[in-house]
């Protein structure tokens, strides 16, 4: 049994992009690979969600957006599994689904690591001061009588 799915979002960018149609064809637990693109219901949020097995278990599979740093927290049961995704239409063309994310350039991870090691070093500072900042700043809610009524005025 085969259908259509819609898809919206970032987390499976740059293999999927928003208004994507994915066509998922219902596929045995046992059959799924690493590397494939599942559709399944999300444990805690109900919702369905688009993401590649990234390691097959026993009570359930790993994934992992293609667009998401670390594998997803939550370990999908097979119950919860609703199919693999086996082709794309975009703009009127069917495309195959790569059975491994698209590497980014040398560029872009060269960025991304730049970007880790900031914020290692500088997440400590900003959380000290925003501690420290944080008292001084407290919202008010004022009411200022005007001919044409009262103005409200945070």
């Amino acid at each position: 049994m085969a259908w259509n799915f819609f898809y919206s979002g970032n987390s499976m960018h740059p293999t999927f992009r928003p208004g994507d149609v994915l066509r998922v064809e219902a596929c045995p637990f046992p059959a799924l690979r690493v590397g494939e693109v599942v559709v399944f219901r999300h444990p805690r949020q109900g919702n369905q969600v688009v993401h590649r097995v990234v390691a097959v278990l026993p009570q359930g599979l790993v994934t992992q957006g293609d667009n998401c740093p670390e594998p997803d927290e939550v370990l999908i049961p097979p119950s919860q599994v609703l199919g693999r995704v086996v082709a794309c239409e975009r703009g009127g063309r069917l495309l195959g689904v790569a059975p491994e994310p698209p590497r980014p350039s040398g560029r872009r991870r060269a960025w991304a690591k730049l970007d880790r090691l900031a914020a290692r070093f500088l997440q400590p500072i900003y959380r000290r001061l925003a501690g420290r900042f944080a008292g001084w700043l407290t919202l008010r809610l004022m009411c200022f009588p005007r001919p044409e009524g009262l103005e409200w005025q945070l």
